[in-house]
Order: structure tokens, then C-alpha cells, then sequence
């Protein structure tokens, strides 16, 4: 058994790769792009044939799986940190913005990779968006920024939900019209490792056919006995942003 793809999430450089011998046995078949332009997002389409590629440098890039070759690129024109597909076919949404410097800023776009057009979600996102997901059957689409803001469209582009979030948003997933999210108060795990405590981030479900309802929240913890405990809060996290 022989594995050899090398890198790390650094590396500038997408590799991929194709199973030769083996269920374990890969070899680099190709770089798609070179030092400076770092891929930063991936996602298989609907239809499992291509890979949709979001780079740092600001570009999609299609890859066709079969042939083995970009079968098409699209210019985001800033840089791209998620990637996640639509029900609808040929369709994506696209995420990024700059995150460090002066001009930081935040964008969602649906594109229309047959036709390279797109269409740019409102409100733009003062700062980058990080977190991309979306539901097939439902077509909703939930994006989150570096400074705590969640941001939930429907599949017409339609805006559902603008709410800034006391805590920082780490992950999203979107199942049916609930909105499931991690987040972490960043001071108090900073303690928390200082003091050696074991500290976890919290797990929230929001339904947005119900969004001033409190929100069901877990904090998956350690227990000597059993492992992992679940704890809802009564309380919502979030407030509208005003």
C-alpha cells in the first residue's frame, strides 16, 4: 500500500489525484494552477461530473473529472473562501471577499456556469464571507462573515435573514428551512486553554419560519460516564442587526 499525495493546507498548489492500483494507491496527476494563486474552496456538482474550484487569487475554475482538464474559468474578481452547489443544474454560489487590509469586503454570487453570468446577493457583506451553505431541495442559501453576521437567502436571491451573532461563526449547514451553526466565544475558549479547561464550541439550530422563537442550542461536553452531553439553551444567541 503506497499513498503518495503530498502537501499541506498551505501548499500552493491543488493536486489532484486518481486511484491507480489500488483503493490506496494515488500518484500527483496534475497541478492545476501555480505559487501565488492558492485554492481555497471545492465543491462536485450536482451531476458528479466536474469539480468547481474558488481560488484566492479570484477566479472559478470547472474541472472536468473524466477529461481531466479545466473545461471552464470564471472571474470572481475577489478572492473566493467557499464554494457550494445548487439544486438547479449548472448552478452555484460563490463566497470570498478581503479579508486583511483596508479594503475589506464580503460577497455572495450565484453563478450560471453555462452561461458564466451572475448574480450578486444583497446586502454585500462588510467583511469576508467564510461559510458558504445551501440546501438542494429547498434552494435556501446561508452565508457567515469573520465578524459574526449570518446572512440566509432564498432560492430566488431573496433575502430571509440579516442577524448579527454574539459569537464567532465557525461552520454552517443548511437542512430544509433551519440553519444549523457552530460558534465560539473566542475570549472564553482563550481562558479556557490558559486555565487547561476543556472548552468546546456550541451548536445552534435556527428556524426560519419561527426566527424570534428561541433557538435550539447544544454544547457537546465530556462526561466521565458517557462522553457527550447535550444541553439546550432557552435563550436566543442572535439579535437583529440594527
Amino acid at each position: 500500500m503506497r499513498t503518495r499525495i503530498s502537501g499541506t493546507p498551505l501548499t500552493a498548489f491543488l493536486t489532484l489525484a486518481w486511484c491507480l492500483e489500488g483503493a490506496n494507491d494515488f500518484r500527483i496527476a496534475h497541478w492545476i494552477n501555480a505559487h501565488g494563486d492558492e485554492p481555497m474552496a471545492m465543491a462536485q456538482s450536482a451531476d458528479g461530473k466536474s469539480l468547481v474550484i474558488g481560488t484566492e487569487k479570484g477566479e472559478i475554475l470547472v474541472w472536468d473529472i473524466a477529461g481531466r482538464r479545466i473545461s471552464k474559468r470564471l472571474t470572481q474578481g475577489e478572492p473566493v473562501h467557499a464554494v457550494a452547489v445548487a439544486g438547479a443544474p449548472g448552478i452555484i454560489f460563490a463566497a470570498g471577499g478581503r479579508h486583511i487590509g483596508a479594503r475589506r469586503s464580503g460577497l455572495v454570487r450565484r453563478w450560471n456556469l453555462d452561461a458564466g453570468t451572475y448574480t450578486d446577493l444583497q446586502p454585500a457583506s462588510p467583511s469576508a464571507i467564510l461559510s458558504l451553505a445551501t440546501d438542494p431541495v429547498s434552494g435556501i442559501v446561508a452565508a457567515s462573515n469573520m465578524t459574526g453576521e449570518l446572512f440566509v437567502w432564498d432560492a430566488r436571491g431573496r433575502l430571509l435573514l440579516d442577524r448579527r451573532w454574539n459569537e464567532s461563526i465557525l461552520g454552517l449547514a443548511v437542512q430544509g428551512r433551519s440553519i444549523l451553526l457552530t460558534t465560539v466565544d473566542l475570549n472564553a475558549a482563550q481562558r479556557a486553554m490558559r486555565n487547561q479547561e476543556f472548552a468546546t464550541n456550541a451548536i445552534t439550530e435556527l428556524d426560519l419560519d419561527n426566527q424570534e422563537a428561541p433557538h435550539a442550542r447544544w454544547f457537546p461536553g465530556r462526561r466521565e460516564d458517557s462522553g457527550e452531553v447535550r444541553r439546550p439553551l432557552r435563550t436566543a444567541n442572535g439579535s437583529p442587526r440594527r
